[in-house]
């Protein structure tokens, strides 16, 4: 019964993105209805995602714009076309789940991959305005969308990052939350192993030696930006999505990237 369920649901899922792909106004209608029922019986819009291979016995806490598309592909040996193919063909094989991994997968490698915040906000503000996204062979803008449509308008990357530092993780883009509140519950971490994508290739090497996952194929495409990731920001926006991001900075070993970021701003500065 349990199987049959699941793939209702896997079906569900998979006609449900082809219905709303075809319609920006039945898109904006779901997207936010969703989020709404998520924040009133979860206390948040967008709820922990994690991949989980019971093969493998080994599950991934998915974190936005860290390389995720990549590990995920890991997962099923098999090279998307598209980026954004993922996403579904993960949910048609049913290895998608929502909140935090249960009691009975205490005997499974849990493991996933963070960044520093700084160029994590960069890449997410690119991803989202930036390029485009396709469901189904049909463009989808996200952010016509989420919270109402309040983050529609591209105004460039510092009125974006303020945005985002007025927004709690309780109303958070999946691509924008807190790291630490991926993989942190009540304080206490919710992964035995935790890389950075700053040393990819020595600590997935770690993660596939435990989990057998295959290698990651290419790197995430949005992160080409034009400039670097540093001109991007001033010395009022670093401090706050500083501020934003505290928690993951001290408790995901990115402490000195602050000082790192405004000596670079100051130094710039100079020499115009």
């Amino acid at each position: 019964m349990g199987k049959i369920l699941k793939n209702i649901k896997i079906r569900l899922v998979v006609t449900l993105h082809n219905i709303l792909s075809r319609s920006k106004i039945l898109r904006f209608i779901a997207v936010n209805l969703y989020d709404t029922i998520n924040l009133c019986l979860f206390g948040v819009m967008r709820r922990r995602h994690y991949i989980k291979d019971d093969k493998r016995k080994v599950i991934y806490m998915i974190n936005g714009k860290v390389a995720s598309s990549s590990i995920e592909e890991s997962f099923i040996s098999q090279k998307m076309e598209k980026e954004d193919d993922i996403d579904i063909e993960m949910e048609k094989r049913g290895l998608v789940y929502y909140g935090s991994p249960s009691a009975d997968t205490a005997d499974y490698y849990k493991f996933s991959v963070v960044r520093n915040p700084f160029p994590r906000l960069v890449s997410c503000y690119e991803y989202r305005y930036h390029k485009k996204k396709y469901v189904n062979g049909r463009c989808v803008r996200e952010y016509d969308s989420y919270l109402w449509g309040s983050f529609k308008r591209d105004k460039g990357f510092r009125e974006f990052a303020h945005k985002v530092c007025k927004t709690p993780d309780s109303r958070s883009d999946q691509t924008f939350i807190s790291q630490t509140y991926i993989l942190y519950k009540n304080g206490r971490p919710l992964v035995d192993f935790i890389g950075k994508i700053e040393n990819i290739n020595e600590d997935f090497a770690i993660i596939r030696e435990k989990s057998k996952l295959d290698e990651i194929r290419h790197a995430n495409s949005t992160d080409k930006h034009k400039k670097n990731w540093q001109d991007y920001y001033d010395e009022e926006t670093a401090y706050k999505v500083y501020e934003r991001y505290k928690n993951d900075f001290e408790l995901l070993g990115y402490n000195e990237e602050l000082e790192a970021l405004l000596s670079y701003i100051r130094k710039d500065m100079k020499e115009k």
